[in-house]
């Protein structure tokens, strides 16, 4: 019997060769070759029994002759059932459907505990989106949406199963495969239905007990939700005719159908997005009215009241699009837990992940931009911060290595946090790479945040090992410059021996922000509020001049550099305002020279646009209620500006 499946397997294997060969040799431009072609398959795969993929063959060799400008698409599409039914082929067909050894799901998909309005996102579970154009269909938009999902919740009960081996979380996959099953039914996506048929009876068989539970390997399913999710997010993005036919004809009652059945009602982001924008353009708009210069001097006590009602209730209409905006950070964690597990075994290490704060909430768009960032510390931590078993204990320590994911609210911000209990970094290797690059002035001894500070310089690295996963100093400049890009900031500890800490502080929000509004010259500036720690006048404070800091003055019992917005920008012609704000740039605290402060402001953040490109220390515009445009600053990119201008600001 085993020899049988496996010269089944071999036979398969060179039909896939041989297909996926012809497919990419045929002329495209020939019709009567590609239908050939076409037909060709779905007779060869008929008689391997794979049925999905020659009625699948089948009606695209049909369109083809009907239009043969598709013969491209028609082949793509087919190329890709080659492959899915290769991805699946060592699984063997699925059972009979008649009869059928569970009962058809209705087409109603599974309740969620969720019953109110809930937003549909393709930000964090997208890691690549396609340039094509999405599927206007709308049976197809939301079954790619609960599908995903779906494959999500088998990933996630999978990678549980492996913590903690059970039934339950063998359960939990099997239903979500066998609504995704279903789904892929009764749209007539048969290929999707056959790929998750076949998962979904492997798991049966799992938790019946026909198939002896410790020689199942979540491995295979893990893999095979990959290929799944890549389908059907092809499927969300590519040419419609890559689905099946059958249950075309009654496409409007079934979208009909699923639109009542659904328990929630999804939205697509970009409306979503468009909503937001426009309620940022209603709040300056409000405000444009009510500071308008033709009000000044003027009585109006009842146009004040109902001043006072409109703002608070554009004010409530924002609060109310911003919540619709926020996503728990529960689907990147997840993400983080599927690549601890995959980099753990192949670097053959035994690595414990711990999450903890995974149901915090935070603006979508700050978890599209984490994202990268945050699997990148997660695979250095694995890679190089958490040393193989042996080199552990040797040192005393458990073989088995710990990752503590984390996010906590902390005031306006959130955290969150990567944390290994590994080697640590070497504070004296940094700090001597830095050296060999240039980046420390001979003679000088940088404190040890200084030295840590050096770890986000582009092609800096303390490895020695270059790996498939970290070692080539890349990406570390790369993950300060995207959490900055969001408003947040960065923050390292270590101990050698005993670990790092990576702190990643981000606003909840980005689109409005509590400022201090500032002129400068006959530029306007706005500083995030927080940002701010005095504003005084500095006509007797004692200054001093230093060739290397240049002026120096005593303020709230330090000495800080005094700065002016010529030094950062060279636009801007020097000021002899005594008028300065004590500004928080992260890491120290400046004098900043202005020469009006106009006054706190609630400010709707907009991008500068890509015709800008990156200005320095600037995040974004922002239009004042008197038609005003100013820049919205972040002050914890002065230092480095200054830095660049062979000025060192002072601890």
């Amino acid at each position: 019997m085993t020899d049988d499946s496996s010269g089944s397997s071999s036979a398969e294997g060179a039909f896939v060769e041989s297909s996926l060969a012809r497919i990419d040799t045929v002329d495209v431009a020939d019709q009567t070759a590609v239908s050939s072609l076409l037909e060709e398959l779905a007779a060869e795969a008929e008689e391997r029994g794979m049925d999905a993929l020659a009625e699948r063959a089948r009606a695209a060799a049909e369109r083809v002759r009907a239009e043969p400008e598709i013969a491209a698409q028609e082949l793509d599409a087919v190329r890709g059932g080659v492959a899915l039914a290769d991805a699946f082929s060592d699984l063997g067909p699925p059972p009979a459907k008649a009869p059928a050894p569970y009962p058809r799901p209705a087409p109603t998909p599974e309740p969620t505990q969720e019953t109110t309005q809930e937003v549909a996102h393709d930000g964090p579970q997208a890691e690549t989106k396609s340039d094509a154009p999405e599927t206007s269909d709308p049976r197809i938009v939301m079954f790619c949406d609960e599908g995903l999902e779906q494959l999500d919740t088998v990933e996630s009960a999978l990678l549980s199963y492996e913590k903690h081996p059970g039934i339950g979380p063998i359960n939990e996959a099997f239903r979500a495969l066998h609504t995704l099953k279903g789904n892929s039914g009764w749209l007539g996506l048969s290929e999707l239905e056959t790929a998750a048929h076949a998962l979904e009876d492997l798991l049966d068989r799992v938790r019946s007990g026909e198939e002896d539970a410790a020689s199942f390997k979540p491995s295979v399913v893990l893999e095979r939700v990959d290929v799944l999710r890549a389908s059907i997010r092809a499927l969300r993005a590519g040419p419609q005719s890559e689905r099946g036919d059958a249950g075309a004809g009654d496409g409007q009652d079934a979208a009909a159908k699923l639109r009542r059945a659904a328990a929630s009602v999804r939205v697509d982001v970009h409306k979503l997005d468009s909503v937001f924008d426009e309620v940022g353009e209603l709040i300056t708009a409000v405000a444009a009215v009510i500071k308008s210069p033709d009000l000044e001097g003027q009585d109006l006590p009842n146009f004040q009241v109902a001043a006072s009602q409109l703002t608070r209730v554009a004010q409530s209409l924002h609060d109310s699009a911003a919540e619709m905006r926020m996503v728990p950070l529960e689907s990147l964690f997840r993400k983080a837990a599927r690549l601890v597990r995959d980099a753990s075994a192949d670097l053959g290490k035994d690595i414990a992940l711990h999450i903890d704060g995974a149901d915090i909430e935070v603006d979508r768009s700050i978890v599209e931009t984490l994202t990268d960032p945050l699997l990148h510390l997660i695979r250095n931590a694995v890679d190089h911060g958490i040393e193989p078993a042996a080199v552990r204990s040797a040192g005393d320590k458990p073989e088995q290595g710990n990752l503590y994911l984390g996010a906590y609210h902390e005031g306006t911000e959130v955290v969150v946090s990567v944390r290994d209990d590994g080697r640590g970094i070497d504070v004296d290797r940094l700090l001597a790479k830095a050296r060999a690059a240039g980046l420390v002035p001979s003679g000088e001894e940088p404190t040890r945040q200084e030295v840590l500070e050096f770890l986000f310089e582009r092609g800096l690295s303390t490895t020695a090992e270059v790996s498939k996963y970290s070692g080539r100093g890349v990406g570390m400049d790369i993950v300060r410059s995207q959490v900055e890009a969001i408003r947040g900031t960065v923050r390292v500890e270590t101990t050698k021996g005993q670990g790092t800490i990576f702190y990643l502080h981000l606003p909840m929000r980005l689109a409005m922000i509590d400022t201090m509004v500032v002129r400068a010259g006959t530029a306007i500036y706005a500083f995030p509020l927080l940002s701010i720690a005095a504003s005084t006048q500095i006509g007797d404070v004692k200054r001093t001049q230093s060739p290397e800091l240049g002026t120096l003055v005593q303020m709230r019992g330090r000495t800080m550099p005094l700065v002016d917005f010529s030094d950062l920008y060279e636009t801007h012609v020097p000021s002899d305002s005594d008028l300065v704000l004590v500004v928080d740039c992260g890491t120290q605290e400046l004098c900043l020279r202005v020469d009006e402060i106009v006054g706190q402001r609630q400010v709707v953040v907009k991008p500068l646009g890509p015709y800008l490109g990156n200005v320095r220390a600037i995040i974004g515009c922002s239009l004042l209620g008197r038609g005003d445009l100013c820049l919205i600053v972040d002050p914890r990119q002065f230092p480095s500006i200054l830095c660049r201008q062979t000025r060192r600001v002072a601890s």
